[in-house]
C-alpha cells in the first residue's frame, strides 16, 4: 500500500484537528492512539532515523550519500562507551540495552525506533515545525496484532524480558539493534518506554521499534493501523503560538535550558 491511500482529513485549525482526532479515535476505542508529526513531502515517512539516508553534514564532505548508510551497531556501541562522561539524567548500567536504546534516541542518535506521543497537540506541535506538515495517528494495539498474532491483546510487551511466552516481540527487536538486525521480526512493533530522559516524560513519549522491513509504516501495515491528518493552517505560526497559550511549547515537552532559551528568543521580541 503507498502511503498516500491512508485515511486523511485536512484540518486548518486547531479546534478542527482536535474534533478530526476525537472523532476518528472513536472507532479505535478503548485504544489510546499515538501521534507523530511530520512533513507530508518526506521522501521516507515513518520511517527510523537509522534506515533513512544519512544527510551530508559538511560543506566539503562527499556531495552525493547515496550510497552511504548508517552503521546502526558501531553508532549504539560507541555511543555506550563514551556517553557514560557526558552530564545525561540517568546512565543505564551497560547490559540494559533497552534502556540504552531509548535514552540514545532521546538525545538525537539514528536508531530504529519512530518516535510517537501520546498527545494529539504534542504531535501537532512538532508537525507545525516542518514545511507541509501532517500528523499521523497510530493504534498500537493494531500493530503489535500484525506483529504477533498470538501475542496477548491489549498489552505491551515488556522491552527487557528476553524468554517470555509466547515470544516477548518487543525484546526480539530490540535485541536486533544490537546484534546487526540478527532475529528481528518482519514488522514493526509498538512498546510502551522506560522514562530514561526528562524529555521522554514531558512528550509522553512511546516508540515503534522496527524489525526487517525498512520500508515505511504506511506500507508496511496500511489502513487498519493508521490515520493522517493534514495541517493546512493559515498562519502555523499563530498556531504555535496558540499552542503555548494551551500548554504546548519548546521548554515543556523539551525541559532544558536550550529549549528554554529558544522559545524565550522567539516569543519576547517586541516592536521597534
Amino acid at each position: 500500500m503507498d502511503c498516500k491511500d491512508i485515511p486523511s482529513r485536512t484540518v486548518s485549525s486547531i479546534p478542527e484537528f482536535i474534533q478530526a482526532v476525537a472523532r476518528d479515535a472513536t472507532e479505535w476505542e478503548p485504544t489510546f492512539p499515538w501521534f507523530r508529526g511530520e512533513p507530508a513531502s518526506a521522501p521516507t515517512p515513518l520511517v527510523p532515523l537509522v534506515f533513512r539516508p544519512p544527510p551530508c553534514q559538511y560543506k566539503h564532505s562527499e556531495p552525493n550519500r547515496a550510497g552511504f548508510h548508517f552503521d546502526e551497531n558501531n553508532l549504539l556501541q560507541s555511543f555506550r562507551r563514551r556517553a557514560h562522561l557526558l552530564e545525561l539524567p540517568i546512565i543505564p548500567q551497560r547490559d540494559d540495552i533497552d534502556l540504552w536504546l531509548f535514552l540514545a534516541r532521546h538525545v538525537g542518535l539514528p536508531t530504529r525506533l519512530l518516535d510517537w506521543s501520546e498527545g494529539a497537540l504534542i504531535g501537532l506541535y512538532f508537525a507545525l515545525l516542518e514545511e507541509d506538515p501532517v500528523v499521523w495517528m497510530l493504534n498500537p494495539y493494531e500493530l503489535n496484532r500484525k506483529s504477533a498474532p498470538d501475542g496477548q491483546p491489549n498489552v505491551f510487551p515488556l522491552t527487557w524480558l528476553h524468554t517470555q511466552q509466547p515470544r516477548n516481540i518487543a525484546s526480539i527487536n530490540i535485541a536486533a539493534a544490537w546484534q546487526l538486525g540478527e532475529g528481528a521480526l518482519d514488522l514493526p512493533v509498538a512498546i510502551e518506554p522506560t522514562n530514561i530522559h526528562p524529555r521522554m516524560n514531558a512528550q509522553h513519549s512511546y516508540f515503534t521499534v522496527h524489525g526487517k522491513d525498512r520500508r515505511p509504516l504506511c506500507e508496511q501495515v496500511g489502513r487498519s493501523c493508521l490515520k493522517r491528518f493534514e495541517v493546512r493552517f493559515d498562519d502555523p505560526g499563530a498556531a504555535i503560538r496558540e499552542l503555548r497559550r494551551l500548554g504546548i511549547a519548546r521548554s515543556t515537552i523539551m525541559p532544558d535550558a536550550e529549549a528554554l532559551a529558544m522559545e524565550l528568543s522567539q516569543f519576547m521580541a517586541v516592536p521597534d
